[in-house]
C-alpha cells in the first residue's frame, strides 16, 4: 500500500497493511493436531498477549485488528532496514483494542465423546459477565494496548500486570493496568487514573514475575526506544495491600540495577526491544534472551534505536 503521508518516513520506505485473525486453536501434542475453537476469539487480534490464570482460564488482552508495517532503508549504501509496526488501518484509523477476553477451556464440552478423542475441541472465548452469561462483548480495558507486556502476578494467580505498548495515537505508553479475575463486580482491570507511570514510554517490553511472598515482584524490562539514564531501563512492580494497582518504581531506585558491583555507567544496551523472558528456580532467577537494540547506521557516530 502507499505509506501514510502523516508519518515521517524516509525515501524508499515500503509499507504493507497487516490484517489480524480471530481464529483460535487448541493444540494437542499427543496427536500433533490442531482443533479450532468454536466461534473463535471475540475480536481479530495481533500483537496481543495471552496469560494463563491459576484457575485454568487464559486472559487475552489488547492487540489490534489491523496494522501498518513500514520498512525503511538504513545506510548509504543501504545496509539494512528499520521496521515499524503501527496499530492502524490504511485509512489512518486506529485499530488497537482497549479490551480483554477470557478463554474458558471447559466450556462447550461434548455430551458424549463419539470420536473418542477426549473432546480436544472444547473451549469458548467469553467477555464481560455484566452483559450476561458467556457474553460475546469484550471486557473493557483502561486504554488500547498493542505490543505490550503481560505477566501473571507472582503473589496471586488471578491477577495479571499489563504494561506499556502502543495506543491508537501511535505513541508508546507510559502506563500499566492490573487485571483481576476475582475483581468485585466481575473480572476486569482496576481504575489506573492515579497510577504512577512507567519510568519511560515502553513499546514491546517484557514483563517477568520473580520472587514470592513479601518479595513478589514483576520486572518490566526495556521497550525504550532511547534512554537518557539507567533509571529508564526497567521498572519494578510490587503488590500493595492498600492499593489493588500495586506500586511501581524505576528498578534503579528499588535496587542497584544495572550495576550492582561496579560504577553506575550508562547501559543503553539494556534497552531491550522485545526480549523473551522466563523465570526459573521458583522465581529466584530470570532468563532474558534475544532482543532488538541500538545499532549505528553507516557513517553515524551514535546509535540509532530500532523502531517498534
Amino acid at each position: 500500500i502507499a505509506c501514510p503521508s502523516d508519518l515521517s518516513l524516509s525515501m524508499g520506505t515500503v509499507c504493507w497493511e497487516l490484517t489480524a485473525s480471530d481464529e483460535a486453536y487448541l493444540f494437542e501434542p499427543a496427536t500433533a493436531r490442531f482443533f479450532p475453537v468454536e466461534g473463535g476469539m471475540l475480536a481479530a487480534r495481533g500483537g496481543h498477549t495471552a496469560t494463563a490464570l491459576e484457575d485454568g482460564r487464559v486472559l487475552i488482552a489488547g492487540g489490534a485488528s489491523k496494522a501498518i508495517l513500514a520498512a525503511s532503508p538504513v545506510g548509504d549504501p543501504v545496509s539494512g532496514r528499520e521496521i515499524a509496526i503501527l496499530p492502524r488501518d490504511a485509512a489512518g484509523e486506529g485499530a488497537a483494542h482497549a479490551d480483554l477476553e477470557l478463554f474458558e477451556p471447559e466450556a462447550n464440552a461434548e455430551a458424549e465423546d463419539l470420536e473418542r478423542n477426549g473432546d480436544a475441541g472444547r473451549g469458548l472465548f467469553v467477555g464481560d459477565p455484566s452483559e450476561g452469561a458467556r457474553s460475546r462483548e469484550p471486557i473493557p480495558l483502561n486504554e488500547a494496548r498493542f505490543f505490550h507486556a503481560a505477566a501473571l502476578a507472582p503473589h496471586d494467580g488471578n491477577q495479571v500486570l499489563l504494561a506499556g505498548g502502543i495506543g491508537n495515537g501511535g505513541d508508546p505508553s507510559t502506563s500499566y493496568s492490573v487485571f483481576d479475575a476475582r475483581k468485585p463486580g466481575g473480572p476486569g482491570v482496576y481504575d489506573n487514573s492515579e497510577n504512577t507511570a512507567l519510568g519511560t514510554r515502553r513499546v514491546a517490553p517484557a514483563a517477568l514475575a520473580l520472587g514470592s511472598g513479601d518479595e513478589a515482584r514483576v520486572w518490566i524490562f526495556g521497550g525504550a526506544l532511547s534512554t537518557a539514564s539507567n533509571g529508564e531501563l526497567a521498572d519494578v512492580w510490587a503488590p500493595d495491600a492498600m492499593d489493588p494497582n500495586g506500586t511501581l518504581a524505576p528498578a534503579a531506585d528499588e535496587t542497584n540495577f544495572p550495576n550492582p558491583l561496579g560504577p553506575a555507567d550508562d547501559r543503553p544496551e539494556y534497552a531491550l526491544i522485545r526480549p523473551s523472558v522466563a523465570s526459573f528456580e521458583d522465581g529466584a532467577y530470570g532468563l532474558v534472551t534475544g532482543w532488538y537494540g541500538p545499532r549505528c547506521p553507516a557513517r553515524m557516530p551514535t546509535a540509532a534505536p530500532l523502531l517498534p
